[in-house]
């Protein structure tokens, strides 16, 4: 075992003679299938002996046998492809390189057969090959049977076949294709697979390949839109075997009458004149022409010329501008249409052409225009129907004039309203635009001032020009100002703050609809009226906000007296059933200080007390002086306040140490009934007020809330709404059985309660303004006496505004 290694060297001659009888000869030939039908091939032979005389002969016997064979084909699989063999000796059959029959050995005739569908891996549209090996090896018999729609004979030839040669736009043509193999045999599936097109698809007055029924096929249908040429049908296999035929396309179908300005030549006009309408939209009669002439011509649905309408009824749809309409050389569909002698330029008719030979097709319409010569212009006014030339023009800016130009006839037969481009040369615009063109021009001048208007003649430089001057014009705004000069207030919801006793001056002016200032109407007479209306009422809810110095005339001023109210000054002209107005709205301050207000709280309505009574168990009250100006709007409370006593044998007065809130504690100091004054100033003394402090020997006992409408009205319920305010009191039983008094009491709320005041800590009443929507209880507490509540609602204002 194992492997040995040695040199060898060769003894011999170099060249041996051999024997070369038995080497093998390659023949290339070929088998005859013939075309059975459905693509599929078949060749046979009982007596297959194709070498006989060839290759190495006969070699003594009847035929040549002991011979192989090769078959190679190369195939695109398809659905359905099948392969059958039927014949003697050895025979393998291979696709794609894998062995699918094998017959192999010496045997009388067998069969074999594979279908490629139920060869798994191969897909349609693929190439395949095809390798076929047959062995002879018998002496006596070599028969052979293929039967197979895989080796298939290829196209040679194709030809179109033309149903008809002559066909009519609108309708369809069959053509079909029949392809042949060499053998002249008809191959119905290569037929199948025929490409069309038209030859002249890419040009413009052609019928194109949209118009065939689909661009591969057997055959297809031809539709053709467009008349009048020589269609070139093409057909192509295996992309160079192709068939050209020719179809002629005739106009045949009459479908509507066109009115045209000349007649078709089917033998000189451009295809675009035959294929398509070449209709007539107006028709322009000069002034120089007493007629137009028009054609009336027959075609199809597709707008393909068929021939002149030779029976034509003519009609007159507008006859402004026409006088008749009549026949002309028939044979040609000639129509001649006369104008009125009398006819505008621009002005304008209408003719109407049917056909009597062809009942029932659409009719055809068109427009006739006069045009006339014309040698001057000029501008008028037309008043009542006269026309009144105008040389110049006074206006006001609040007027529109109607101007309209008119052209002198060159015939002698006056003055046509005629079409012109307007100018106006002027430092000042119309709110219409100049039209350019038009007949005429509502003037509307937007400012005062001279120019001129002037007009050109559209298609000529015949012109006319008027001098004009615009004024002022009548009353359109009325617009406050502080005074004569300066800008004016601003509108709404811009507001100015006035303080209460300080005049706040007004100046009305009014103004054309150009911004013109119409100073006519400045004067004290001038009746414009002056008002105030109450926009919001401040916590105190007091009106008037204050008074005007006049009732008319155009200068004014409002002394406005109630502060933190919000109010609209508004002044108002009528002029022609017009009212006009302007509005400035003020928020209202309070004015200087004036006095001092000794209240039971800080309230901004709070009640000026003068005297006070002490119950028999009150050993304290607060007091607060609050500062105000003299219409007594609070200011604030007195700042760092002074308090003191005119007799402290009996009470004493001194400031808390609230100094911003101005407010002072009063102490009882006596047991027995007795009474002085207490006295409130500002830090220098500067403005005072008094009190007088009366001690009793009574108590309260019991408290009870009420309200005043028309009278005192004890209540336990109360609606407000969120736009309105109501002030509640309160009242203690007195313990000497003489009725009641408004005292001084704590005010107190529940949390679900918003208001935009607080509720006072010592006072005998609270105005209650709600901020939003809710309910609760209002409480009042005094030490010693039974407290009392109400029930409160507060329910949504009244609409007041709208928000995005």
């Amino acid at each position: 075992g194992g492997e040995h290694t040695a040199v060898v060297r060769y003894d011999g001659i170099q060249t041996v003679d051999h024997d070369t009888s038995f080497i093998n000869k390659v023949i290339e030939d070929s088998l005859l299938f013939k075309h059975k039908g459905d693509g599929v091939y078949e060749y046979i032979n009982d007596a297959f002996f194709p070498l006989d005389n060839r290759g190495f002969g006969r070699e003594g016997r009847s035929h040549n046998y002991s011979f192989t064979m090769k078959l190679h084909w190369r195939f695109t699989k398809t659905p359905g492809l099948t392969f059958r063999f039927t014949g003697d000796d050895d025979v393998w059959a291979f696709i794609d390189g894998r062995l699918r029959m094998d017959l192999g050995g010496i045997h009388e005739a067998r069969s074999g057969s594979f279908n490629l569908d139920d060869i798994a891996g191969l897909e349609n549209d693929r190439d395949y090959s095809l390798d076929f090996f047959y062995a002879e090896r018998h002496t006596t018999k070599s028969r052979i049977r293929i039967t197979t729609n895989i080796i298939s004979a290829k196209p040679s030839t194709i030809e179109l076949v033309v149903t008809s040669r002559d066909v009519c736009a609108g309708d369809s043509v069959l053509v079909y294709a029949v392809v042949k193999d060499e053998n002249g045999e008809v191959m119905k599936d290569s037929s199948k697979k025929t490409n069309w097109y038209l030859l002249n698809d890419s040009l413009p007055h052609y019928n194109k390949n949209t118009d065939l029924s689909r661009p591969v096929g057997d055959s297809i249908w031809f539709k053709p839109k467009k008349a009048w040429v020589w269609e070139k049908i093409v057909g192509v296999v295996q992309d160079t075997i192709m068939d050209i035929d020719s179809i002629w396309v005739s106009a045949c179908y009459p479908y509507s009458i066109v009115i045209e300005p000349s007649v078709p030549d089917s033998f000189s006009s451009p295809l675009d004149i035959l294929q398509s309408k070449n209709e007539l939209r107006e028709l322009s009669i000069g002034p120089t022409m007493t007629r137009g002439t028009i054609y009336a011509i027959v075609r199809d649905s597709m707008g393909n010329f068929i021939k002149p309408s030779k029976n034509t009824a003519w009609s007159i749809t507008d006859d402004a501008a026409i006088d008749s309409v009549v026949d002309g050389t028939r044979a040609q569909g000639q129509g001649y249409v006369y104008k009125k002698p009398s006819a505008a330029s621009g002005s304008e008719g209408e003719v109407r052409a049917d056909s009597k030979e062809y009942i029932g097709i659409n009719h055809d319409l068109v427009k006739v225009k006069i045009t006339v010569a014309y040698d001057s212009l000029r501008i008028v006014r037309r008043i009542a129907s006269n026309d009144y030339r105008v040389d110049s023009l006074y206006t006001t800016i609040d007027s529109t004039t109607t101007l309209i130009v008119q052209g002198r006839r060159a015939d002698g037969l006056g003055w046509d309203v005629v079409n012109g481009n307007w100018e106006l040369n002027a430092p000042f615009s119309s709110i219409n635009s100049p039209p350019r063109p038009g007949q005429s021009w509502d003037f509307s001048p937007r400012d005062t001032g001279r120019g001129a208007i002037k007009v050109v003649m559209v298609n000529s430089t015949l012109s006319a020009q008027i001098k004009v001057v615009v004024g002022a014009g009548a009353p359109y705004s009325l617009v406050l100002f502080p005074s004569a000069t300066g800008s004016p207030y601003n509108s709404i919801p811009y507001y100015y703050n006035d303080s209460a006793g300080i005049s706040f001056p007004l100046y009305a002016k009014i103004f054309d609809r150009g911004g013109n200032w119409l100073k006519q109407y400045d004067n004290s007479s001038v009746a414009i009226s002056w008002r105030v209306r109450e926009e919001s009422l401040g916590p105190c809810g007091k009106s008037p906000t204050g008074t005007f110095a006049r009732t008319n005339g155009n200068q004014n001023s409002f002394t406005p007296t109630q502060a933190y109210n919000v109010a609209d000054l508004i002044a108002s002209f009528t002029y022609s059933g017009n009212t006009l107005a302007d509005t400035v709205r003020i928020s209202v301050l309070p004015g200087r200080p004036d006095h001092i207000t000794i209240q039971l709280d800080t309230a901004t309505c709070g009640v000026d007390q003068t005297r006070y009574e002490m119950a028999s168990n009150d050993t304290t009250v607060n007091l607060y002086a609050i500062l105000r100006d003299r219409h007594g709007n609070k200011i604030e409370a007195v700042q760092v306040p002074k308090w003191y006593s005119r007799d402290t044998s009996v009470v004493k007065a001194e400031p808390t140490n609230r100094i911003y809130m101005g407010e002072g504690i009063v102490t009882r100091n006596s047991d027995s009934v007795s009474q002085t004054w207490v006295i409130a100033t500002t830090s220098d003394g500067s403005i005072k007020d008094s009190i007088v402090i009366a001690l009793s020997d009574i108590t309260y006992d019991l408290l009870r809330i009420f309200i005043i409408d028309n009278g005192k009205k004890y209540i336990d319920t109360i609606r407000v709404r969120t736009d309105q305010s109501l002030t509640l009191y309160v009242e203690g039983r007195r313990s000497d059985g003489k009725g009641w008094d408004n005292i001084p009491v704590t005010w107190s709320k529940t949390n679900s309660l918003k208001t935009t005041t607080l509720p006072p800590v010592s006072s005998d009443n609270w105005t209650v303004i709600p901020d939003s929507v809710g309910t609760g209880k209002i409480y009042v507490n005094r030490s010693g006496a039974a407290p009392d509540s109400v029930f409160a609602i507060f329910l949504p204002g009244w609409p007041d505004h709208l928000r995005i």
